[in-house]
């Protein structure tokens, strides 16, 4: 893997680990609808952005690292899912940039391709924890309104995914179409926003907070927890399960997910997370000059947003969005610590 950064890619990547640890950690504790779809769309930008940066082979995998790493550090109550998605995204967006191909064309096939795996990976997630049985009984309540009203019979959940998927898709064209014009806004960008200026003040640094493990595993208690839960959890999916006395299928839901989630957060996820801290132990090391560099970047960076987002707060709607990310990507490449826009 590439070990050598540029200080505009460096910056990019403080920008992408600032979005995923500080907008994402409050767009999954507030619950906001399409979060991922947000993160996704972003990520895929600052990917672009850093394959603009005279790429080579192994940057975005590396900047895919690092970002994770820092997320776990800002935002270490993150699900596991989360870093999984961010890996994921980091995967691909290295896989359609690695061929060379056209700039326009990778940013597309990975606008695409990221959103779709946020949508695919909700869907999953979705069916895992509540079962083929959770679509059934959409189906089967949405009929009965429906037929009450005089309406044919449809399976209601295929249009339901079909429309979430339609909104991913379309969201990554969009995104993938914009991140291709970077090169473009880059160039226009001086004259553009020639009026708009801001100076960087001296910020306090982010400091890596320490982290305490409690070694729960060593307890008994809580592997005889765990197989009491996990025995719990095969009987409510087996064929032979003792749910068949029970007649409601909402119930049986209900008793279903329930036992998924408790297994899950407070058995299989914490396992897992443990593993993945090893892991990320071991690049935190091998990575330890980049990851400081970020840290200190981490407040400039969220002087920058704040500084973009109110200096095009004239525009509105999408096109505040469009213009805000435009500044930002902007004033990544005009402004540094030791030469501050003025």
């Amino acid at each position: 893997m590439n070990s050598s950064f540029s200080n505009i890619q460096l910056r990019i990547a403080a920008l992408w680990a600032f979005s995923e640890a500080f907008l994402g950690g409050l767009l999954h504790a507030f619950q906001i609808p399409f979060a991922g779809l947000v993160l996704s769309a972003f990520a895929v930008i600052c990917m672009a952005a850093i394959a603009l940066q005279n790429y080579e082979r192994g940057q975005i995998l590396k900047a895919t690292i690092l970002v994770i790493i820092l997320k776990a550090l800002l935002s270490p109550h993150t699900p596991v899912t989360a870093y999984f998605a961010v890996l994921l995204q980091g995967l691909l967006g290295e896989l359609f940039f690695m061929f060379h191909l056209s700039f326009r064309i990778s940013c597309l096939l990975l606008g695409i391709a990221a959103l779709l795996q946020s949508a695919f990976q909700k869907l999953i997630i979705l069916t895992v924890i509540f079962g083929i049985d959770f679509w059934k009984a959409v189906d089967e309540f949405l009929n009965s309104i429906s037929k009450q009203m005089g309406l044919i019979a449809i399976s209601y959940s295929f249009y339901i995914v079909a429309i979430f998927l339609s909104l991913h898709l379309i969201a990554g064209i969009l995104t993938g179409v914009f991140a291709g014009r970077l090169p473009q806004f880059l160039s226009d960008a001086k004259q553009e926003f020639k009026t708009i200026k801001f100076s960087i003040p001296a910020l306090e640094t982010i400091s890596s907070p320490m982290k305490k493990n409690k070694n729960k595993f060593a307890n008994p208690l809580f592997w005889i927890l765990f197989l009491l839960l996990a025995f719990a959890l095969y009987q409510a999916y087996s064929e032979a399960s003792i749910l068949i006395f029970i007649k409601s299928k909402a119930l049986k839901l209900f008793i279903r997910s329930t036992l998924f989630i408790l297994v899950w957060y407070f058995f299989v996820a914490p396992i897992i997370m443990l593993i993945f801290q090893k892991w990320l132990a071991k690049q935190q090391s091998k990575f330890s000059f980049e990851i400081n560099g970020i840290l200190k970047l981490l407040p400039e960076m969220k002087y920058i947003t704040e500084q973009c987002w109110l200096r095009t707060k004239d525009y509105r709607g999408v096109k505040h969005i469009t213009q805000f990310i435009k500044f930002t990507f902007f004033s990544l490449h005009e402004t540094s610590i030791e030469n501050p826009i003025v």
